[in-house]
């Protein structure tokens, strides 16, 4: 598989976050749970796998900036559910 291949896989993996993680935090909003919380576990694991596979794919400053950006997205958009 190329580099270009396992950024796509990234990329499908980042969309998974996000829609599992907002079923996650719309459930715990249904039990009072603070959503402050979920939000912090959330961007962890978001920044940890964008960090994980930056370094499995060797990735270029260029890439590695766009793959944050995408993930910031995430987490904005996970922000104002």
């Amino acid at each position: 598989m190329n580099k270009d291949q396992k950024l796509l896989m990234l990329d499908a993996e980042l969309e998974r976050m996000r829609e599992n993680y907002t079923n996650d935090i719309q459930k715990a909003k249904s039990f009072n749970f603070p959503t402050r919380d979920i939000h912090a576990i959330i961007e962890t694991n978001i920044e940890s796998l964008v960090n994980l596979k930056r370094n499995e794919l060797d990735l270029k400053e260029e890439e590695i900036q766009s793959q944050r950006a995408k993930s910031k997205e995430i987490i904005s958009e996970l922000r104002n559910i």
